[in-house]
């Protein structure tokens, strides 16, 4: 799609993320602790889990049939079929002839339904049960969408509290952009002079040049942020030229985020964007770019480990919307928020004259070129949507990112190593998320078809297990 006409979509796109992005009420409600279908309860205490085969993404291979013992939210002890004596666990989970995956991870998540209009606490509510329904297990909340260093601090309690059904939550609180900056004076379409109170409730933090970078870090600590993101962006157009962090900024915010031990992961839409990203040090790119990446600079990325999270799901939602598409995929619609479906339906907001197949092939073409090349090269590569952008719903589109990853030419092994071990050793937890070894957290999907032969079986879940528990309701699309 061309440069201009791609903007045309932003820019309507932005007049309703303007509404969709603002902040959030307190959350809470009551945790349901019943399976689904069945109704049985959750299993308290240990669960066994007998004679499934394990999928192993990253050697491409599934095991022999196998048990899995997990305790008190975490795995005890793997050994082979029928080593495990059943009276060990407190509840049998009988798994043969099924495959057994860890939860997946969604590093660019932000808490919201998908749809148009601001999101009300029930909606965010609802959004991350949605998740967990989908095998959504982890999520990085990256800033916007309401998602500032107090709201991720309050959403990580009374999520870890079991205050309401929701994912693991990491985030870095409020994005870090310059005064006027990308999403402020874009898609929230709010004035340069606007007060800082407004901005942070949107999930944003503006940094002047003449500002200093530590106190805002150390704040940010305080809030018990994960991991920092910043905005190296100056447009996207039609809002282009718009101000940005300087290059020493970025330098500045990136050397004191690691003495701090905080990881820096860096917005961007354009290869001098990577550029400018590369050269501060960051850790990770937000985002693939929308005109091809050099290839000396996804070298660059694979030789400092420098993490790519393309969010296809995103770009895909911007084609969708210029040629006017609704959702008609199954599989959103069985577990879809009904109110995010209906919002899209917005005629004003769903077609964009001009665009052809032709130019939309063009730049969906770029996009797979650079996650090809990337992979190729030895990027290390993480599963991340966009969610709470339209048709960026939550849960669902990490099935969708999947697909997406393998029609541009990876393989279903490497698009589930992604969404698994490559989404924890994002966020530095490769020892207990993304793995079912013994010391991992008990977060997994049952799965009743392999999704190494096609990555489509990612939906066929039997079972989800977060810390242990079965999740209710689970999305399954069966083969």
């Amino acid at each position: 799609m061309q440069q201009q006409r791609l903007h045309r979509v932003l820019c309507l796109t932005g007049l309703y993320l303007a509404a969709l992005l603002g902040a959030c009420g307190p959350m809470g409600s009551d945790r349901s602790t019943s399976d689904s279908p069945g109704g049985v309860e959750a299993p308290k205490g240990s669960v066994l889990i007998t004679g499934v085969a394990i999928v192993e993404a990253e050697h491409d291979a599934v095991t022999a049939p196998q048990d899995i013992l997990m305790v008190d939210g975490f795995i005890a002890q793997v050994a082979p079929a029928g080593d495990i004596d059943p009276d060990a666990a407190n509840h049998v989970v009988a798994a043969e002839g099924l495959f057994a995956l860890p939860g997946l991870i969604d590093v660019h998540a932000h808490i919201g339904d998908g749809g148009l209009g601001a999101q009300s606490q029930a909606d965010r509510e609802g959004a991350l049960a949605q998740f967990l329904r989908y095998g959504v297990t982890t999520i990085f909340v990256p800033g916007g969408g309401g998602g500032n260093d107090d709201n991720l601090a309050l959403w990580k309690q009374r999520c870890a509290a079991h205050e309401l059904p929701c994912p693991r939550i990491y985030g870095s609180g409020a994005l870090i952009t310059a005064p006027g900056g990308h999403p402020i004076g874009t898609i929230w379409d709010l004035p340069i002079d606007i007060d800082e109170a407004t901005v942070y409730a949107r999930g944003a933090v503006t940094l002047a040049e003449d500002e200093a970078v530590e106190p805002l870090l150390d704040r940010k600590m305080g809030l018990g942020v994960d991991a920092i993101k910043i905005v190296i962006e100056d447009g996207p157009g039609p809002w282009y030229p718009k101000p940005r962090l300087s290059r020493d900024k970025i330098l500045q915010l990136v050397t004191a985020s690691h003495e701090r031990n905080l990881q820096v992961f860096a917005h961007v839409s354009r290869t001098y964007h990577v550029e400018d990203a590369l050269a501060a040090g960051v850790d990770g790119l937000m985002h693939s770019s929308e005109d091809p990446i050099d290839d000396s600079l996804l070298r660059q990325m694979a030789q400092r480990r420098v993490f790519f999270v393309p969010t296809l799901s995103l770009y895909d939602g911007f084609i969708d919307q210029a040629f006017g598409r609704f959702e008609q995929e199954p599989y959103a619609i069985a577990g879809v928020s009904g109110r995010a479906l209906r919002s899209l339906e917005d005629e004003d907001f769903r077609h964009q004259p001009g665009d052809t197949e032709e130019e939309a092939l063009a730049y969906e073409a770029i996009l797979q070129d650079n996650l090809r090349r990337a992979v190729a090269v030895g990027v290390p590569l993480a599963l991340g949507t966009d969610v709470n952008n339209p048709w960026v719903f939550p849960g669902y589109s990490a099935h969708k990112e999947l697909h997406l990853m393998v029609q541009a030419g990876l393989t279903p092994a490497q698009a589930l190593a992604a969404a698994t071990g490559g989404g924890a050793a994002f966020l530095r937890a490769e020892s207990t998320l993304g793995c079912l070894d013994p010391g991992c957290v008990a977060d997994l999907l049952l799965l009743t078809h392999n999704p190494l032969t096609d990555i489509l079986h990612s939906r066929s879940m039997y079972r989800v297990f977060q810390g242990g528990q079965i999740v209710p309701g689970v999305v399954a699309e069966q083969p």
